[in-house]
Order: C-alpha cells, then sequence, then structure tokens
C-alpha cells in the first residue's frame, strides 16, 4: 500500500469543537412547518395589496374642487353625496367612491364632423318657409347637478357617461324645433332670435333635469343662409330702408301741408275778422 493510499484511508481528524449551553436547537422540520404557517397566514394579505395595487384600489379617494362623489357602501346598501374637497377614505370591495365632474361643459355644435361627444357637426333648422338656414357655431353650457350625483350614478353611469348621449340627443330635436317656427326672413329678428332661444333653454332644462343635468345657457349666434340668398336679403333690406325713407318723407310732406293749410285758414280767419269789423263800423256810422 503506497502512502497515498494510506493518506486516504486515515478518517478525518476534526479539533474539539464547544458545545453550546443553550437551549436545544429546534428541528429543521418544525422551523420549516412554522414558516410555512406564517406564510399561509401572510398570504391573504399579500395578495390583498397586491391586487389593491393593480387595480388602483388603495382605500383613499381624493376629490378635487370641481368634482362631487358618491360614496356607496354596498354592505349597507347606502349612498352618501361627497361635496367637500378632500381625501375620503373607504374600505375596498366593501365601499367605493365614484367622482364626477361638477364644473361647466361647453357642448358646441360647429363645423362637418364629430371630433367627441361635446363637439358635433352644427346645426341646420328647415324653416317654415321651407328654406334651410344654419349658425356656424353654437354652444350650450351644462353641468351636472350636485345634489343629483347618487341618481346621475344609476341613471347614466360613472365618470363622464353622462355626457356622452343625453345633452346632444335633446339638443339637437329641440334647438330644431324652436328656430324652426320661424320663417328665415324673421329668424334673423333680434328678437324672435331671443324668444327662440329662451324657449330653447326651458325645454331643454325640462328634459335633461330628470337626469341630473342642467343647461345653464345657450348662445346663439346670428343664422346663416346660401350666398345667393343672403344677397337677396340684403337687397331686400336696401329696399326695404328705401321704402322706409319714403314713407317718412311723405309723412313729413304731409305734416308740411298740414301746417300751411293751418297757416292759411289762420290768416284768413283773421283777414274775415278784420273785414267784419269794417263792416260794422261803416254800417255803425
Amino acid at each position: 500500500m503506497t502512502d497515498e493510499s494510506a493518506i486516504a484511508d486515515t478518517p478525518e481528524i476534526r479539533p474539539n469543537v464547544p458545545v453550546s449551553k443553550g437551549k436545544p436547537r429546534k428541528p429543521r422540520w418544525r422551523r420549516r412547518i412554522v414558516e410555512a404557517g406564517l406564510g399561509l397566514l401572510l398570504a391573504p394579505v399579500a395578495v390583498w395589496f397586491v391586487v389593491r395595487a393593480v387595480n388602483g384600489n388603495q382605500g383613499l379617494a381624493r376629490v378635487l374642487d370641481d368634482e362631487v362623489a358618491v360614496q356607496t357602501d354596498y354592505a349597507r346598501g347606502t349612498q352618501t353625496i361627497v361635496s367637500t374637497p378632500g381625501y375620503r377614505p373607504y374600505v375596498p370591495w366593501m365601499q367605493e367612491v365614484f367622482r364626477f365632474d361638477k364644473s361647466p361643459n361647453a357642448f358646441v355644435m360647429k363645423g362637418n364632423v364629430q371630433v367627441d361627444d361635446n363637439h358635433v357637426p352644427r346645426l341646420l333648422v328647415r324653416a317654415n318657409d321651407g328654406s334651410s338656414f344654419w349658425f356656424d357655431e353654437l354652444t350650450l353650457q351644462y353641468a351636472l347637478m350636485p345634489d343629483q350625483a347618487a341618481f346621475v350614478l344609476e341613471d347614466s353611469g360613472p365618470a363622464d357617461a353622462f355626457k356622452q348621449e343625453l345633452v346632444r340627443a335633446q339638443a339637437r330635436a329641440i334647438l330644431r324645433d324652436e328656430f324652426g317656427r320661424f320663417s328665415a326672413e324673421d329668424v334673423v329678428r333680434p328678437e324672435n332670435l331671443r324668444d327662440a332661444t329662451q324657449r330653447s333653454l326651458d325645454r331643454l332644462n325640462a328634459a335633461l333635469n330628470p337626469h341630473g343635468i342642467e343647461v345653464l345657457e345657450v348662445s346663439t349666434p346670428k343664422p346663416a343662409f346660401d350666398k345667393t340668398y343672403e344677397e337677396q336679403i340684403a337687397r331686400r333690406k336696401v329696399a326695404n330702408q328705401e321704402v322706409e325713407h319714403l314713407k317718412a318723407e311723405l309723412d313729413q310732406l304731409t305734416q308740411v301741408k298740414i301746417q300751411r293749410e293751418q297757416a292759411v285758414r289762420n290768416s284768413k280767419e283773421v283777414e274775415m275778422k278784420k273785414l267784419e269789423g269794417n263792416l260794422a263800423a261803416d254800417l255803425s256810422a
């Protein structure tokens, strides 16, 4: 046997290691059971936080100055309107906070294509005489009614759902109806435009208030017509002005005639009185 094989067969000699006199260590299988139990207890909590982070449901909602919120309690079946700006805590999955924009929104009818829910093509109206006219840019100012936010949530849905269909559907029909009551010649008169605008505002609120929406203002510009029709209107306007001018001159001439006749009548009466006086004097003489 060689020296190398003898060295390999020699058992390893370890130095004497002092044995700790403290508590005896737990077996590894017991520690693993404890760790597994803690993992099972903490796993639902970890999953809860992960799901909250992914869904953005952190249990704290911020209500801005131009917003109103509805806090829904699914367990109790109650809803609370929050109109004060600030942070609003809630219990995820048992409660939820829905925020709505309460600032005025502009609904614009302009151009020939629809840009978004609040920008649609211009309003084309058929007058009662069969002609057509339009408004280059007609604007409605509307807003959500804060005290009706809970009803808006049930009626239209969360967020900006109330801006998508209701105003557009009602505005075009009502405005066409009210402005179409006039002829193309009458609709350009300021008093008729004012009356039609006010009636449109009243009817829009009557239709939209039950849905929690209020129309604040209707901005109506001067209606536009085809170029040939506008030229005819301009010529007729000039002719009407000339007629009015001739009527004024005729009235003036009539007044001058009356004044001259009265002056002649007064002069003749004075002469008649003088002659009567002279005649009386001659007769007495």
